[in-house]
């Protein structure tokens, strides 16, 4: 359209696209955020954010990603050593689980 001299705002045109049953490029599904459930115990602050001091592998924080792989979700758990700041254990699957969380663990490989 920019070609041919016509101006158009992305409203106008993504409203012509409806009309014709099209869709964008960047059209995503969305996912939503789990919410939290009401009579979930809150937990006490033990670290109160003093993360330096530890001994390698003795406190451990983790995070669960998830990324789109061939139009499905994929997941991943990772194990952080708060001493070195390192990942010291990870899983990966396509299930969102207690075997992703327990996969992490049986990664770290204690001596």
């Amino acid at each position: 359209m920019e070609r041919r001299g016509v101006t158009a705002s992305r409203r106008r045109i993504g409203n012509i696209m409806r009309e014709q049953g099209m869709t964008s490029a960047y059209a995503r599904k969305r996912s939503e955020p789990h919410r939290t459930r009401v009579n979930e115990a809150r937990l006490a602050n033990i670290l109160d954010r003093e993360f330096d001091g530890y001994e390698p592998r003795t406190h451990l924080a983790s995070d669960l990603t998830y990324v789109r792989v061939g139009g499905k979700w994929a997941y991943a758990c990772l194990l952080i050593g708060l001493a070195n700041r390192g990942i010291t254990g990870h899983s990966a699957g396509r299930a969102r689980d207690a075997s992703l969380v327990l996969g992490a663990f049986a990664t770290l490989g204690f001596p």
